[in-house]
């Protein structure tokens, strides 16, 4: 039985939350304000020496924008909260399939959103 496709809707979901993981740990690592780093991927160039899914503009196109700037800028907005909810006390958090996620960055993300959201943020 073959696997069915995603649909468009289902990728730019997912290409949303892979662009917020990476705003978020850009955010983590330099400092920058989110929405500094929210205008820096969407005015990046293409690099068409990259690989499709490691290039941001390509990633970028097919995001569901709208998911983009509300995961990355409330995953900020509430930070006190979800640090809460991913505090030491809790397991380690489950193996996806790209390995173990531990960074709290995506700790964060994972436990987004807060307050019944109806947005869901897994696969």
């Amino acid at each position: 039985m073959s696997e069915r496709k995603p649909s468009a809707a289902q990728q730019g979901r997912h290409a949303a939350r892979e662009l917020t993981v990476q705003g978020l740990y850009q955010w983590h690592m330099t400092g920058k304000s989110i929405t500094t780093i929210e205008a820096e991927f969407r005015s990046q160039v293409a690099d068409d020496d990259l690989e499709d899914h490691e290039n941001w503009v390509k990633v970028m196109e097919i995001a569901d924008k709208a998911l983009f700037h509300e995961l990355l800028h409330n995953t900020v907005r509430f930070k006190a909260e979800l640090d809460r909810e991913i505090s030491p006390a809790r397991p380690p958090l489950r193996r996806s399939r790209c390995g173990r996620v531990g960074h709290p960055t995506v700790g964060r993300l994972r436990a987004f959103p807060p307050h019944g959201s109806t947005l869901s943020c897994r696969h």
